[in-house]
C-alpha cells in the first residue's frame, strides 16, 4: 500500500482504537471524568461536559495496543471559549498517578468558537511499548464536546525503513503530508546513522513570517526531539540550515523525521549533511543604538548587526542607512560595505550620528534595492551636569504600594557576558558589560532603581553543603556608598542536587542569614520581620524526608514530610527570635497554586507566596510552543493573580509583573521566546497590577527579574529601551508630582564610567 493511501486510512492499520461517542447516557463507559467537569453526558453523538475545577480531565483504562512513533490521535473537539489541554499516556500502571507523569504528554489548543475542529496530536510514545491508559486533561471555565478520538497510523505495520537522506516535494505530491488538519510533513520510518551527519537543511516557501520546527526520533531516545527556526516570508524558497550534531537527543539511529511549519507554508526540501549547504543567507542579529543614552546635540553610533546563516560565503555587498528628518550623519558616509562572510560569520558595522531634538528615530539600512533591515533610536533631552567624582546621591520617589524586584547576579566574570555580546547585543546594558563585583556600580543601580520607585532587591542566593557561589553582587553591595538606601532580601535559589539538602544543613543556612545578611541595615522585612522567598519548596520538602534519620533507619516509618518542613521553619524562627528578631516571614516562590497546595504551605510554615515569573495564559496561547507574545502575557497576567488570589486560603498572595523572556542567549535554538515587549505594553501590565493591589489591599508588588540579561527578562538601563522600561514604573507606582521626579541620568553625563571588566572609572569615548 501506497503512503499516500495510508494517510487516509488511519486506523486501519493494526486495528488501533477508536471512540465515537454515539447514543445518550449519563457518561462514557471508557472514559471516566474527575470530580473538576460537571454534567457528563454522552449526548447527541458527543461526549460532553463542562470543567468547573482547576484540573479537568477524562481518563480511559484497560488498553492494550503497540505504540509506534508514526502513530498520532485525532480529537474532533469543539468548546465555548479558547484553552489548551493535554493529553498524556503510558504504558506503565503503577506509580502516584497510575503511571501518568510530567514527561509523558503532548499538548494541544482549542480554538473556541463552538466550531469543530481535528485536533492532530503526535505523542511519540515509542519507548512505551505498548500504552494502557490514556488521560485527556482540558481547561476550566470551559464547555466540551467530543465528536471522537482516534488512534490512527501513517505507515502500514510491515513498511521497510529507508536509508536516503534527501528529499524533494512538490507542491501537488507531498507524501509526507499527515493529514488534512494538519499542516505538519512526517516522513515514512528510517534508519540513519544520526553522529553521520551535523546539519538539516530545509527549503521552505512560506506567504507569511511564522515558526518552523524540526522534529527527529532515535531509537535510543524516548519521545521524539526538535528545533525551532524562524520562518521569513517570501515567495521564494529560503534555505534554512540547522546545527543539530550537539543537540539533545542526536543519537543512535533516526527513525523518523518531521518538519512544522507556519499555516500555509510548503516544504520544498530537506537534506542531511555534513555542513550547511544552500545560498547564502543575511540575518538581521539587531539595529539600534550602540549604548544606553543618547543625549540631543551629542554624536552616537547606530550599529548593524549581521550573521551568514547561509550555507555559502555571502560576497561584498554595499549598504545604505536611511535617516529621517531631525537625524543626521556626523563625519560619516550612508555607505557601508559588507565584508565577505563566511557560513556562520557575523559582522557589525557602525554609524556616527547626531539628533537636534528629543524623538524616537526609525532607522533603515537598504542593500540591493531591498530592505536589509529596521530599527530604532530614541534621543533624549540634552542635560547639564558637572563632572563628577563618584555616582550622584540618589533621590529617592515615594510609592504607596511597595515595589520589589528580583535580581540575578549572574556576571561575576567577563566570560558570562560572551553570549549575550553575540547573541543580543542590542541588550548592552547602560553601565556597558559590567563588572558586577564593583561597588560604584551597585551605586548606580541603587540610584536608578530608588530614582524610579524600586525599593526592594529580591537577590538570587545560592547554597549547597555550605558552598555559596554569585556572592559577588553581595559583596559589592555591603561596600556600596549608598547601600542602605535600598532594601534587599535573599531568594534562594534552592536548585541544589537532589538529596544534598539536610536538616543540620538547613540550619547552617539559617544561621548563615542570621550572622551574615539579617544584619544589613538594609535587609528587607515583611510584617517587621526579616523575609526569606525560597525557590523550590518541593525540594525543600523532598530532601528532608530523605535526610530525616527515621527514615534512613529502613524499618522506622518516614515522618511527614510536611511535618518535618513545618518543624525546621519552626526552629529557623527560634534561631531568629534569640538572635534578637522577632522570627522570620518565609515566602515560597510557586508555579502553579491550587487550595490543597496552598493548604500544603501553611501547614509547613510559610506565610505567602509569589511567583517568580507571571506569564498568564501566554505559552498556551503563542504560534508555537517556544513563541509566545507580551502582549498575551499583558492580557491574560491580571486573570492569573485572581486565581492564585483565590486558591491563597490563609496565605499571602503577592503578584508579579513579568519583564519578559527570550533565553537564546543562553539556550540557543532550544530557547523559550516571548516577543513583542514594549515599554507601553508594561506600563499596562504596571497598572493592571497595581489596580489589583489596591482593590485586594494587597501591601506590595513584585517586579520579575531586573537584570537576567541572558534570559531575556530584563528592565535595567541597557541600549534597547535606555530608561523606558524602568521610567513605566514610577510613571505608574509613585505618589508625587512627576515635576519633582528627579531627570534619569546615566555615567557619560557626569564624566563617569564605563564600568566593563579591566576598564573601570575610564572616561566614556
Amino acid at each position: 500500500m501506497a503512503i499516500a493511501n495510508a494517510l487516509l486510512t488511519g486506523a486501519l492499520f493494526a486495528g488501533l482504537p477508536v471512540w465515537e461517542f454515539n447514543g445518550q447516557q449519563e457518561s462514557s463507559p471508557e472514559w471516566h471524568a474527575n470530580d473538576h467537569i460537571e454534567r457528563v453526558a454522552v449526548r447527541d453523538g458527543s461526549l460532553q461536559g463542562e470543567a468547573t475545577g482547576w484540573d479537568p480531565m477524562f481518563v480511559c483504562d484497560d488498553l492494550s495496543f503497540p505504540a509506534q512513533p508514526w502513530q498520532y490521535v485525532v480529537l474532533r473537539i469543539k468548546a465555548d471559549i479558547a484553552g489548551s489541554g493535554e493529553l498524556f499516556w503510558t504504558g506503565n500502571t503503577t506509580g502516584p498517578y497510575g503511571g501518568f507523569t510530567p514527561q509523558k504528554k503532548t499538548p494541544f489548543r482549542v480554538r473556541g468558537d463552538n466550531a469543530w475542529q481535528e485536533v492532530i496530536l503526535l505523542p511519540f510514545w515509542q519507548s512505551e511499548g505498548t500504552i494502557h491508559k490514556l488521560r485527556l486533561d482540558l481547561y476550566q471555565d470551559a464547555k466540551f464536546q467530543i465528536d471522537s478520538i482516534r488512534v490512527e497510523s501513517w505507515v502500514p505495520p510491515d513498511a521497510a525503513p529507508e536509508t536516503r537522506t534527501a528529499w524533494t516535494f512538490s507542491e501537488s505530491d507531498s507524501p509526507w503530508r499527515l493529514h488534512a488538519a494538519n499542516s505538519d510533513y512526517y516522513s515514512p520510518p528510517l534508519k540513519i546513522r544520526a553522529k553521520a551527519f551535523r546539519w538539516v537543511t530545509i527549503g521552505v516557501r512560506s506567504p507569511h513570517a511564522g515558526v518552523g520546527r524540526f522534529v527527529w526520533v532515535c531509537d535510543q531516545e524516548a519521545n521524539s526531539h526538535s528545533q525551532e527556526f524562524v520562518v521569513k516570508e517570501d515567495s521564494e524558497s529560503q534555505i534554512y540550515n540547522l546545527e543539530v550534531q550537539n543537540a539533545a537527543g542526536w543519537s543512535g539511529d533516526i527513525r523518523l523525521l518531521g518538519v512544522h511549519l507556519p499555516r500555509g507554508a510548503l516544504l520544498e526540501s530537506m537534506a542531511l549533511g555534513k555542513e550547511p549547504q544552500g545560498p547564502a543567507r543575511l540575518e538581521v542579529v539587531s539595529l539600534g543604538p550602540g549604548k544606553g543614552v543618547q543625549r540631543v546635540g551629542k554624536a552616537t553610533t547606530v550599529e548593524l548587526y549581521l550573521k551568514n546563516v547561509g550555507g555559502s560565503p555571502a560576497q561584498p555587498t554595499r549598504t545604505e542607512l536611511q535617516l529621517p528628518t531631525g537625524l543626521r550623519l556626523r563625519n560619516d558616509s550612508a555607505q557601508k560595505t559588507i565584508p565577505l562572510l563566511a557560513p556562520g560569520q557575523q559582522v557589525k558595522l557602525a554609524w556616527t550620528v547626531v539628533a537636534n531634538q528629543p524623538n524616537r528615530y526609525e532607522l533603515r539600512v537598504r542593500a540591493r534595492q531591498k530592505m536589509l533591515a529596521r530599527g530604532s533610536v530614541r534621543f533624549d533631552p540634552a542635560v547639564q551636569f558637572a563632572p563628577a567624582a563618584y555616582v550622584p546621591p540618589p533621590r529617592p520617589v515615594l510609592t504607596d504600594i511597595e515595589v520589589c524586584a528580583f535580581y540575578f547576579p549572574g556576571f561575576s566574570k567577563d566570560e558570562k557576558w560572551a553570549p549575550i555580546r553575540a547573541t543580543a547585543p542590542i541588550r548592552k546594558p547602560l553601565l556597558g558589560w559590567y563588572d558586577e563585583g564593583n561597588p560604584e556600580c551597585v551605586d548606580w543601580q541603587i540610584k536608578w532603581a530608588r530614582e524610579n520607585g524600586i525599593g526592594t532587591f529580591l537577590v538570587d542566593w545560592y547554597w549547597v553543603r555550605g558552598r555559596q557561589q554569585l556572592t559577588h553582587w553581595f559583596e559589592a553591595y555591603r561596600q556600596a556608598r549608598y547601600r542602605d538606601q535600598l532594601q534587599v532580601a535573599i531568594m534562594w535559589a534552592n536548585h541544589n542536587p537532589p538529596n544534598t539538602h539536610s536538616r543540620d544543613d538547613w540550619d547552617r543556612v539559617t544561621r548563615e542569614w542570621i550572622e551574615h545578611y539579617f544584619s544589613l541595615p538594609g535587609y528587607y522585612r515583611i510584617d517587621g520581620k526579616p523575609a526569606v522567598f525560597l525557590w523550590d519548596p518541593r525540594r525543600l520538602r523532598e530532601d528532608l524526608v530523605q535526610k530525616a534519620p527515621e527514615h534512613a533507619g529502613g524499618d522506622t516509618p518516614a515522618p511527614s514530610s510536611t511535618d518535618l518542613v513545618r518543624k525546621a521553619l519552626e526552629h529557623s524562627r527560634q534561631l531568629a527570635r534569640k538572635a534578637g528578631y522577632p522570627g522570620i516571614t518565609f515566602v515560597a516562590m510557586a508555579v502553579a497554586m491550587n487550595g490543597s497546595r496552598s493548604d500544603l504551605l501553611a501547614h509547613e510554615g510559610y506565610d505567602a507566596f509569589t511567583m517568580y515569573h507571571e506569564w498568564g495564559r501566554a505559552t498556551q496561547l503563542g504560534p508555537s510552543p517556544l513563541r509566545s507574545r507580551y502582549q498575551d502575557v499583558v492580557a491574560t497576567a491580571p486573570g492569573q493573580w485572581s486565581r492564585w488570589l483565590q486558591a491563597a486560603g490563609s496565605l499571602q498572595f503577592y503578584p508579579t509583573v513579568d519583564t519578559g523572556w527570550d533565553a537564546r542567549p543562553w539556550h540557543g535554538a532550544k530557547a523559550r521566546v516571548i516577543g513583542g515587549r514594549t515599554p507601553a505594553r508594561f506600563e499596562r501590565l504596571l497598572r493592571e497590577a497595581k489596580a489589583f493591589a489596591e482593590k485586594q489591599k494587597i501591601p506590595r508588588v513584585i517586579l520579575g527579574p531586573l537584570n537576567e540579561w541572558g534570559e531575556g527578562s530584563y528592565i535595567e538601563p541597557c541600549a534597547e529601551y535606555g530608561f523606558e522600561m524602568i521610567e513605566q514604573i514610577r510613571n505608574v507606582f509613585a505618589t508625587r508630582n512627576p515635576k519633582s521626579w528627579p531627570v534619569n541620568i546615566g555615567p557619560a553625563d557626569v564624566g563617569l564610567g564605563p564600568y566593563e571588566y579591566g576598564q573601570a572609572n575610564e572616561m566614556l569615548k
